[in-house]
């Protein structure tokens, strides 16, 4: 029994150990476990709180990149609006010029118009057609008759001048003359005052038959403003602000 019994013990002992090292074994793979997935839970943290940084940067500067943006648009736009401005209230000074100038613009508008001598109806807004009508159609024509009156004379006075010289004008200077004459008195067609009136601002429509020449105030500053847009950014903004 004796030797039974120490065989007993000896077996359990040996299965005491093995036990205890199977034990200390799990207890040491489950600590390399638990630091592994405390090291990992670390690293992939870390990780985040990166991504998460990297986002919130990325979007910061979205935002600041949309900001400036959105205040380089609001900003253009101010300054178109402050120079479209600038253009009405030159074209708002232009309507409402006293008589004299006023007139004085009318003229000059439609004499642009007319260089080429050929004449037409001048409509103006109904304002202007009672106020100053008349008056800028006779102006016109004064000027244009004037023109006839200066090339006949100058005509005649050539022939004038060849007599004082003591010489005879040839037949041919003569006929030359009066060819001169005739062609001064049909150039410069007249310009009449139309009875329908143009739905325009200010300024003056030029009307050929079924050809319109708008030259309304409106429509001529509408001109300038593409080109002179630039010019008055400058002013309004010297330091491009």
């Amino acid at each position: 029994m004796n030797g039974l019994d120490n065989i007993s013990n000896k077996i359990l002992e040996e299965a005491r150990e093995q036990a205890n090292a199977i034990l200390a074994d799990a207890d040491r793979q489950a600590a390399e476990i638990k630091a592994k997935a405390a090291e990992d839970a670390q690293r992939e943290l870390e990780e985040g709180r990166r991504a998460i940084e990297a986002r919130r940067a990325d979007l910061a500067e979205k935002a600041r990149l949309s900001a400036s943006l959105e205040h380089r648009r609001l900003l253009a736009n101010a300054r178109q609006e402050m120079i479209g401005q600038a253009f009405s209230a030159a074209l708002d000074r232009l309507i409402h010029l006293p008589d004299e100038q006023y007139r004085h613009l009318l003229v000059s508008l439609a004499e642009q118009a007319l260089a080429d001598g050929e004449g037409g109806e001048l409509l103006f807004n109904e304002r202007d057609r009672a106020a100053h009508g008349e008056a800028v159609v006779s102006a016109l024509n004064a000027k244009t008759l004037s023109g006839k009156i200066s090339q006949v004379s100058g005509s005649v006075q050539e022939v004038v001048d060849t007599v004082r010289r003591g010489s005879l004008p040839t037949l041919g200077t003569i006929r030359e003359s009066f060819r001169s004459a005739a062609d001064g008195l049909s150039a410069g067609k007249l310009v009449s005052l139309s009875d329908d009136c143009a739905a325009i601002p200010g300024g003056v429509v030029i009307r050929r038959g079924k050809i319109e020449l708008n030259c309304s105030l409106d429509v001529s500053v509408r001109m300038l403003s593409e080109s002179m847009s630039f010019m008055v950014s400058q002013l309004l903004f010297p330091e491009g602000e």
